[in-house]
């Protein structure tokens, strides 16, 4: 199984998930770099065994939503309930270009995950048009590229290349 990357949220907090199938049937489960065994069993009626770096758990997990595919759960683990999403990176970015909103007055473009500014691709005053290059974000080894929401002029620059950034961190503005 190839590696599969996701975007969780956990208490307004989003982390970087990569998954990878190993070949005794486990999984190597990176959350924002740091690695963790699991070996997981799926039972009858959304109960899973668990066992995370050698600590047994047992999860009632139950999809939130009105299905599967719009990735948030509730889970019960030792007495606690928490609440979660989950998303494929890719979808997650594309949700996130998506939920901009009006492209009526400035425009905050914000970092979609935590990343590395690898390339800014405007300077302040530059006119530009919807849809063009504004600058390369590094996440989780990939570079994407954001795109201006609109036509515009570009009214402040908050970041320089090589800036780390967390997730919906302001980035650039457009008027």
């Amino acid at each position: 199984m190839s590696k599969q990357s996701f975007v969780g949220e956990y208490n307004k907090l989003s982390r970087n998930i990569e998954l990878e199938q190993t070949a005794d049937g486990h999984y190597l489960v990176s959350i924002d770099g740091t690695s963790h065994e699991i070996d997981a069993r799926r039972f009858e009626g959304g109960t899973w065994s668990l066992i995370i770096d050698g600590l047994s758990y047992d999860v009632e997990l139950e999809v939130a939503g009105k299905n599967e595919s719009e990735g948030q759960y509730v889970a019960l683990v030792r007495g606690s309930v928490m609440e979660f999403s989950v998303q494929d990176e890719r979808k997650n970015r594309l949700r996130f270009q998506d939920s901009i909103g009006s492209r009526e007055g400035p425009q905050i473009v914000k970092a979609p995950m935590p990343g590395k500014i690898v390339k800014i691709l405007v300077e302040e005053g530059q006119e530009i048009a919807e849809n063009e290059p504004i600058i390369i974000i590094e996440a989780m080894k990939m570079e994407n590229e954001l795109r201006a929401v609109k036509d515009g002029v570009i009214s402040k620059i908050m970041v320089s290349e090589g800036d780390t950034v967390e997730g919906n961190s302001k980035l650039i503005t457009i008027t």
